[in-house]
C-alpha cells in the first residue's frame, strides 16, 4: 500500500512537472514569436525610413504649409493646383501610416461631400488638416502633438474659436 502511494505520488509529481515545463515551453515559444514579429516590423520600418527619409520630410513639410502659410499667396496658388494637391495626396498615401491615410481619407471625403452640397465649414477643414499633420509628425518623428496644440501654434484667432474647435475635435474623435 505504501509502495502504491509512493508510485502514485511520484507519477503525479512527474506528470505535473512535465505539464508545467510544457506550458512554460509553449509560453516562451509564443513570446519569442511575438518578439520576432515586432523586431521584423521595426527592421522593415527602419529600412523604409532610411530609404525614404527625405521624401517623408518633404510630405510633412508640405502639409504643415497648409496651416502655417495658409494665407500666403504662394500657398493659396498651390492649394488651387489640382496636380500639386493630387501629388501631395499620392505621396502621403505612399509614405504615411494607415492612421494617417485614414485621416487623409476623412479630409478628402469631407471636402468632396460638403463642397458639393454647400455645407462646407472651414473650421472642420482646419481640424482635419491638423489631424493629418499631427499623424504625419507621429509617423516620421514618433512624437505626438494634440490637434488643438497645433491649431494654437498656427492660428492667431484660436481662442475666439476654441469652443468650436474642441467640439469639432471631440466629434471627429481626434
Amino acid at each position: 500500500m505504501i509502495k502504491d502511494i509512493l508510485v502514485t505520488t511520484g507519477l503525479s509529481t512527474v506528470l505535473s512537472s512535465i505539464l508545467v515545463k510544457f506550458i512554460g515551453y509553449l509560453f516562451d515559444k509564443r513570446k519569442q514569436k511575438q518578439s520576432n514579429l515586432h523586431s521584423k516590423s521595426l527592421q522593415v520600418d527602419n529600412f523604409y525610413r532610411s530609404l525614404n527619409g527625405d521624401k517623408m520630410t518633404e510630405v510633412l513639410d508640405e502639409w504643415t504649409k497648409f496651416l502655417f502659410d495658409y494665407n500666403q499667396p504662394e500657398q493659396i496658388r498651390k492649394m488651387g493646383e489640382q496636380d500639386y494637391v493630387r501629388n501631395l495626396i499620392r505621396n502621403t498615401f505612399k509614405f504615411a501610416s494607415a492612421n494617417t491615410v485614414e485621416r487623409l481619407s476623412n479630409l478628402q471625403n469631407y471636402l468632396y461631400n460638403n463642397q458639393k452640397n454647400g455645407a462646407f465649414n472651414p473650421l472642420v477643414v482646419l481640424v482635419l488638416v491638423a489631424g493629418v499633420i499631427v499623424s504625419l509628425k507621429k509617423d516620421f518623428s514618433d512624437e505626438y502633438v494634440e490637434v488643438n496644440q497645433l491649431l494654437k501654434v498656427t492660428l492667431t484667432d484660436y481662442d475666439v474659436n476654441k469652443d468650436q474647435f474642441n467640439a469639432i475635435i471631440k466629434a471627429l474623435k481626434m
